[in-house]
C-alpha cells in the first residue's frame, strides 16, 4: 500500500482479510477501524488455535510419559518390592482416568479440526490453481500451517496409542 502511494500518489485501502462489510472502507476512519479489528480477530484466532493444540500436545505427552513410568515400574517389580504394587495400581487408575478425560475433552475439537482442515486444504488448492499470483504466498503459508496442524495432531494421537500398546504388552508379560 505504501509503495503504491509513493509511485502513483494514490491511496488504496486494502484490508488484511477479504471481508464483506455493510459500509465502505474507502475513507480513513472506517478503514482504520476495520483494519485494526480484523487484524486483532485474526491474531486471536491464531492464538486460540495454537493454545488448544498446545494443550492437547502437552496433555498427551503427559499421559504417554506416565504410561512409560508405570511400564518401567512394572518391569522392575520383583518379589521384594511387591509393597509398591498398590501405588502402581493407583497411578495406573489415575492415568486411565486422565486418558478418558482427554478423550472426552478433545474428541470433538480434534474431529472438527480434521474436517475443517480438509475443507481448508480444498479451498486453498482451488485458490492456488484459480487465484492470482499475489495470493500465492499467503495460500502456501496457510496451507503449510493447516497441514502441520493435522500432522501434529496425528503424531501425538499415534504416540498415545503406541505408548498404551507398549504398556499393555509389558503388563501381560
Amino acid at each position: 500500500m505504501l509503495y503504491l502511494y509513493f509511485t502513483t500518489n494514490k491511496v488504496i485501502f486494502a484490508l488484511p482479510f477479504a471481508v464483506l462489510l455493510p459500509f465502505s472502507t474507502e475513507a480513513w476512519v472506517p478503514w482504520i477501524f476495520t483494519y485494526v479489528f480484523s487484524s486483532t480477530c485474526g491474531v486471536f484466532c491464531v492464538i486460540f488455535t495454537a493454545t488448544l493444540d498446545g494443550l492437547y500436545f502437552v496433555l498427551t505427552t503427559h499421559v504417554c510419559a506416565n504410561f512409560n513410568v508405570i511400564s518401567d515400574m512394572l518391569e522392575n517389580l520383583d518379589k521384594t518390592s511387591v509393597e509398591h504394587l498398590a501405588n502402581i495400581v493407583k497411578q495406573h487408575q489415575y492415568i486411565l482416568k486422565l486418558g478418558e478425560d482427554l478423550d472426552y475433552i478433545f474428541t470433538m475439537p480434534c474431529l472438527s479440526n480434521m474436517l475443517i482442515g480438509s475443507l481448508e486444504i480444498c479451498a486453498l488448492g482451488f485458490n492456488l490453481t484459480m487465484g492470482s499470483w499475489e495470493q500465492f504466498p499467503g495460500c502456501i503459508l496457510f496451507l503449510t500451517s493447516v497441514l502441520l496442524q493435522i500432522f501434529m495432531m496425528s503424531v501425538f494421537g499415534e504416540n498415545m496409542i503406541t505408548e498404551v500398546i507398549k504398556y499393555v504388552i509389558k503388563l501381560f508379560k
